[in-house]
């Protein structure tokens, strides 16, 4: 059963979750409480604690703190089942690939060499191609873009983004190593493949 809950803040909307939570639970339901950030699990964690009073907490709020996650921490548990080894890419690596690649490609990025050329070209291209990743948007999905662009600039702009993106989604030197935006994309598609077993993980 899907229901919205909605309200003004001290209404009451994260108690009547709570609740819901609670009966699942005692009727043996596994229960995941998911959460937008980590600032909201801790608001909900400090309720369900407060709530229990000093001392241990009772066993349905125990068993309850695990299940409260964010989109990105039930990922990365699903990926720690799913795929071993596998690490999150930090932003200063990225960023020097990125700028190996188009240091490697100077003199062939058409209405786009210029900009490369200043300072905060990287930046900028790194933010975009994090936006596009997360968007869930690949390098593929360029050409209709480039065919309807109003300018020939544009659609060179275009054609030279789509192969900096692609040859740096190509150029990764381990698949097992992810972009921030790619945990998330990640295990969407594992999860989707196999439905019952990320139940079963999660």
């Amino acid at each position: 059963m899907r229901e919205l809950v909605v309200g003004i803040a001290g209404a009451g909307k994260t108690r009547h979750c709570l609740e819901r939570c609670r009966r699942a639970l005692d009727a043996g339901e596994r229960v995941l409480y998911l959460v937008p950030n980590r600032d909201e699990a801790a608001l909900v964690r400090r309720r369900l604690l407060g709530a229990a009073g000093a001392g241990a907490p009772p066993a349905g709020v125990a068993a309850l703190l695990p299940g409260i996650l964010t989109p990105r921490l039930l990922a990365r548990r699903l990926l720690d089942d799913w795929l071993p080894g596998w690490a999150e890419r930090s932003p200063v690596r990225r960023h020097q690939q990125l700028r190996a690649l188009v240091e490697t490609r100077r003199g062939r990025l058409g209405p786009l060499e210029a900009s490369a050329r200043t300072p905060g070209f990287v930046a900028a291209l790194d933010a975009l191609l994090a936006e596009l990743e997360g968007a869930n948007i690949p390098p593929t999905a360029f050409p209709p873009l480039i065919a309807a662009a109003p300018s020939a600039a544009d659609a060179g702009r275009l054609d030279s983004l789509q192969t900096l993106y692609r040859d740096f989604l190509s150029g990764r030197d381990d698949p097992k190593l992810l972009d921030p935006p790619s945990v998330l994309l990640r295990a969407a598609a594992l999860a989707a493949a196999d439905p019952a077993r990320a139940a079963g993980g999660a």
